[in-house]
Parts: C-alpha cells; structure tokens; sequence
C-alpha cells in the first residue's frame, strides 16, 4: 500500500553547478509515490540539467535533494550515493556506460568492419547490465524491445534508433525503482514508439518502476500523469500532463516538386511588423538569402548521386539490398524507413565514409566511386549531420567553433574564418536565438542547442548538395517551424536536399520526393 506521507523525491529550495556554471535557484518539486512524470520545456529551458541534477552528475550547491520513500525501503544502502547508484537509472543521449565510451571511436569507425573488429558486441554489453540467457525475463524483454536479433553486432555498428534502444533495454535490464529517461523517444520510428510506450505502462504496473521522462512527445505511455515544465531553469507549470504541441498540430500535405516558398510568404513577411519575433525572424532571413543565392563549388552534372543495385553487408547480414536510386541536381528529397533499414548507412555511402561504396556501383557527382574521385572533393561539396555524427562529436570546441568546422570538412579548426563567413555564422545563430553560446563549450550545452549548433554546420559552406539525417532531434515545436522556414528560405532550385526524419510533420515545404527504405 502507498504511503503518501512519504514522497518518493523531493528537492527543497535547490540550486545546482556544473563547470562553472548555476543552475536553478531555489527549486522545489515533490514526485509522490505512484507518480509518474514528463519533463517538457523549450530547448535550453533545463530538462536535460535537472535530469543530471537527479542523476548525481551535478554538485549541489544550495537546498536538500533526498529520496524519502527510497531511504525508507531500503535501509541497508547508508549512502546517498549507493542508493542513486543501485535504485535510480538515467538513460540519456550519450552512453555512460563501463561497457563502451564514444570517446574511444571516431564517426566512420561504424561502417568499417576492420576498425570495428575487437569491440564489444552487444551481447556483451548486455551481460554488463546483468543480462543472463537463463532468465525467460531477460530474454523476453530484449525481444520486446528489439534488441535479441542485434547480439552478435558490434555495439558501434548500431544505428541511432537501435542504440536508443539498447541503453533503455539496459537500464531496464538493471532493474531499477526509479527510470529517468531524457528524450525517450529519439530515434524511434513510430513503431517503436509505440512499443515503448506499452512496455513502459507495463513496467510501472508490473515492476514498481517510477518513471520520470524529459524531452519532446507525441503521445505518452497512460502511466505519465503529471507534468514539469520549465522555463529559463524554473518551474512555468507543474499539474496534470497536459495535450502535446506535436499531438495538436494536423500533419500538413506535401507541396508539389519544384514549389519554392517559406512558410511566411513575402506578403507576410512584409507585413511582420506586429510581431517583433516574427519581424526579426524575417529581417534575418533577408540577409541570408543572399548567402544561398548559388552553391558553392557548383558545376554542371546529370545526376548528384546514382545507385544501381546497392548493396551493403556486415558477416552476411544485409544492411541494404540491391537499392536504386537516382537523384538530379535541385531535387528535393525525403527519405523513409523504420530503425534499423539502413538510412544512415546510405547516406553514408554518398558522403564518403563507408568502405563498401568501393564495392557497388555508385556514382556521386558524374564520377563512379574508386575510380579517380578523392573523397575531399565529395565533401566539399556536400553538407551533412546526423545522430552518428552527433554522438562522436567529442572535440573540445566553443559554439562558435564547431559551427565553422563545417567549413573544414574536419573537427578542428584550420583557420579563422573570412569576414563574410564570420557574418554568415553569426546570423545563422541570430535567427536560431543561440548568439549568447557562442563562447559556451559545445559539450556543455543542451542536447537540443548541440542539434541546431549542427544542423548551422551542416549548410554553414553552402554546399550543392545537403544529407540531413533526423536534423531536428532534440528540438521544440517552434524550432522545428523555425527550423523549416530556414530551408524554405535559403535553399534554392540548384541546391539538391535527402531528409531523413520518422515525422512527417518535420518536412521541409520545398521537399517534393520520397524514397522508402
């Protein structure tokens, strides 16, 4: 039976610091037991830092953080630091584990079966969790969540999707009393969505789990019942869990191939002046255009990318199978498929980083890969982020500066910027709101700023040719909108768009194709 007399967390009065930085101030929040909880807010507003609060990551500076129902049940564990460390599991973007650090690995270590030979698998990374083979519990939990038939693969070889699951699985695997997940459902095609949401309503009413989620949401699991949100590190609204901006908005059509527009027209822009966002917003964009008007290294080439019969193998098993795929200069493309279909990994054939390109026929830019084609020359011309690159971009850079590493093609600075780009940098991060970063480390910020900070990268050379693989994790209602008129806005007829996302509500108006994985 509950006991509400005895709240299962609570923090009274707290603040919090991290590298040199604060944190909340004078914080209060009480989880009962039987309470289950989503953390929402804008990017920067402190979802991600109240979970590393929670998580022990940061120091306490002010107040009392405590787990009174916890302490309670468990009065064998003396330290505060042995219960968070047995009872209370934290699944976040990046992978904290003993069992592997990102920090080891560089980006294309993914795609190259020699460089991944030797790391662990993700049947051994699962045992460090606790999993055994003799447990009918464990075995069916990993089948739910999709990671039984991804044992014999090296963990780096995972895609985005899969790698989400897999910490989840886990966490889960570790049995923990309290589950804080921060932005649960990154990755998940809508499938796995929704799987996730059944077996977290069926780990609260079977395992006497407390959840508390943070991040973005269409729907929720019908165990979340209450809500946190946050505002610039303070409580805006704490109640019933209220409908998602996402969940409200209808999915809108896509517009026919070869319609260039914004989502503000140029009456609308021109009549912004009411709202001094909306006008500001407009005022930025009118000083980018011109920035965009033509790609640069642009020539003249029949198709961007050719794939005849592509395919892609990893110890017998198919990640891509027999593809065709032709795309012509200034088409506009998105691109489709459930976790695991192999998007990723064929963008990762068109940027130059995956080894079996040599192996297939491809041809980039007129020119057949492996013969007479230096992979610089591709990635000049091309501009990429994506979830993989994201999670290995481990380099000791300011906002600023990894912004104009996407000038490089590398993630070290090789020289300063000219005026003209240091201009287009600093208004690619007006109009995204982050000119105050600038100086912050990249790694210190929120996952949410790191996303925008990349997708800015991404186009920062202006490139002919632009891979965006779900660019807009991470991100908030208004700036996925924010994120949309951009690419309205900029991109012109000669530049050549694959957009990969498991929403359609995230495509880009000017996006007129699709290619289903």
């Amino acid at each position: 039976m509950l006991n509400n007399m005895i709240p299962y967390l609570k923090l009274e009065n707290i603040a919090f610091s991290h590298a040199q930085k604060s944190f909340f101030d004078e914080l209060n929040w009480t989880v009962e037991q039987g309470e289950n909880w989503i953390i929402t807010g804008k990017i920067g507003s402190g979802k991600t830092s109240l979970v590393q609060a929670l998580a022990g990551k940061y120091y306490l500076t002010k107040g009392k953080l405590s787990y009174p129902w916890l302490e309670a049940n468990h009065p064998e564990i003396k330290s505060t630091y042995e219960l968070k460390r047995k009872c209370i599991k934290v699944v976040s973007f990046k992978d904290d584990s003993r069992a592997f650090d990102p920090h080891s690995f560089f980006y294309s270590q993914r795609f190259n079966s020699f460089a991944a030979d030797g790391t662990v698998t993700v049947w051994e990374y699962l045992m460090e969790a606790g999993y055994s083979e003799y447990e009918k519990a464990h075995v069916d939990l990993i089948k739910r969540t999709g990671v039984f038939d991804l044992q014999d693969l090296e963990r780096i070889k995972l895609s985005s999707g899969q790698s989400r699951k897999l910490l989840i699985t886990s966490a889960i695997l570790q049995q923990p009393k309290l589950l804080i997940i921060d932005n649960p459902y990154m990755g998940l095609d809508a499938k796995s969505r929704t799987e996730f949401n059944d077996l977290l309503d069926d780990l609260v009413e079977n395992q006497d789990i407390q959840l508390i989620l943070a991040g973005q949401y269409d729907v929720l699991p019908k165990c979340i019942s209450r809500e946190l949100e946050l505002e610039n590190f303070q409580i805006k609204y704490e109640g019933i869990v209220r409908k998602s901006d996402f969940e409200a908005q209808k999915t809108k059509p896509l517009a026919p191939y070869g319609k260039h527009f914004s989502i503000l027209s140029p009456k609308e822009l021109a009549n912004a002046k009411a709202d001094s966002d909306q006008k500001n917003q407009a005022d930025i964009l009118k000083k980018l255009k011109p920035f965009f008007e033509q790609p640069n290294n642009l020539a003249e080439w029949d198709y961007i990318f050719s794939l005849k019969n592509t395919s892609v193998a990893y110890f017998g098993k198919k990640i891509l199978d027999t593809i065709n795929w032709s795309v012509k200069p200034g088409e506009k493309w998105a691109l489709f498929g459930a976790n695991g279909s192999g998007k990723s990994t064929l963008l990762s054939l068109l940027f130059g980083d995956h080894p079996q390109a040599y192996a297939n026929d491809i041809h980039l830019f007129d020119q057949k890969r492996g013969v007479g084609q230096n992979i610089w020359d591709i990635k000049k011309r091309t501009g990429f982020t994506s979830s993989e690159l994201h999670y290995f971009f481990n380099a000791k850079l300011t906002a600023e500066q990894a912004i104009i590493t996407g000038l490089f093609d590398h993630v070290y600075l090789k020289r300063q910027p000219t005026q003209q780009e240091q201009a287009l940098v600093d208004l690619m991060m007006e109009y995204f709101g982050i000119l105050g970063l600038k100086e912050r480390f990249f790694q210190k910020l929120s996952t949410g700023e790191q996303r925008i900070l990349l997708l800015i990268r991404a186009l920062i050379k202006n490139p002919p040719l632009i891979l965006l693989d779900e660019p807009f994790q991470g991100f908030d209602l208004a700036t996925i909108e924010k994120a949309k008129v951009l690419l309205n806005s900029i991109l012109s007829e000669q530049h050549t768009l694959v957009f990969i996302t498991h929403y359609e509500r995230e495509i880009p108006e000017i996006v007129g194709k699709r290619f289903v994985l």
